[in-house]
């Protein structure tokens, strides 16, 4: 724990609130029956190791990505204006704070307020220009207010350093989708969906495109697999079965596309 960055009194904080909340009554449990060791003697064996490898003084320093996931969570998740003014007072004493300065900017987004958002991730990537994590929200803010040019350059950017950065490159695609270049966005969103299958929002986007380069089968297939997630069975089914019907035996998507609609049968979904 120590090596890793944590305090190891902790664990001993721990088993003394379990000690407190047993998750059975009684003492009837002979220690030499029971599947883990007995509280008492775990706190006494922590103490007496902390002890021994003189960590009493050790302090434990929180993580910076820690930091950042504590105060995202926060800024996403509680009432935004509490926060808000918690944010506001911290950042009164402690003005270039960027963690602080950031969830600002999440705030601000969650309000509605994008200009303020757009305002608060530039003054903390000011402070930490090499910060991918705001980079990366704050060009899809850019996005979302409709800036092109400034998003596509914060995205460029990102895909320089880490070209896997699947959420760089599925914001790049829809720029070029936008734009209708159907074979930039479709590559791109390609790329998004072989990196990581689970991203979700690709399939309606490479079914889109698809359906524009007026390729018909995979675009009924990322379509039904979209509805599909968004647990839309009907429309799933309907999507599939179109897909089947544009598809040969022998092309990509074939088999995966039966299995679906033989799924969906099972399951007794209707098209309606």
């Amino acid at each position: 724990m120590t090596e890793a960055g944590y305090n190891p009194r902790a664990m001993m904080a721990i088993f003394g609130k379990m000690t407190r909340q047993r998750w059975f009554q009684g003492t009837e449990i002979p220690v030499y029956l029971q599947t883990h060791p007995e509280m008492d003697n775990r706190i006494v064996n922590i103490s007496h190791l902390i002890a021994t490898h003189n960590m009493n003084d050790r302090t434990s320093h929180e993580s910076p990505a820690f930091t950042y996931f504590k105060l995202r969570l926060r800024a996403l998740c509680n009432s935004p204006n509490p926060v808000m003014r918690d944010l506001k007072q911290r950042l009164a004493k402690d003005p270039n704070n960027v963690p602080l300065l950031y969830c600002v900017g999440l705030v601000h987004q969650r309000l509605g307020q994008r200009l303020e958002a757009i305002a608060a991730y530039q003054a903390a990537l000011a402070q930490d220009s090499h910060n991918k994590m705001i980079k990366r929200d704050l060009a899809t803010l850019y996005y979302e207010s409709n800036k092109t040019a400034a998003a596509q350059a914060l995205l460029e950017e990102l895909l320089r350093s880490n070209p896997r950065d699947e959420v760089a490159l599925y914001y790049l695609g829809r720029i070029n989708q936008d734009r209708r270049h159907w074979d930039e966005a479709l590559s791109l969103f390609e790329k998004v969906h072989a990196l990581n299958p689970t991203f979700t929002e690709v399939y309606y986007n490479l079914g889109t495109i698809y359906g524009e380069k007026k390729n018909l089968g995979p675009a009924h297939y990322y379509l039904g697999l979209h509805s599909r997630l968004a647990k839309d069975l009907s429309t799933a089914l309907f999507h599939f079965r179109k897909a089947l019907s544009y598809l040969g035996p022998n092309e990509q998507y074939y088999q995966q596309v039966q299995q679906e609609v033989a799924r969906l049968e099972k399951m007794r979904v209707r098209v309606r």
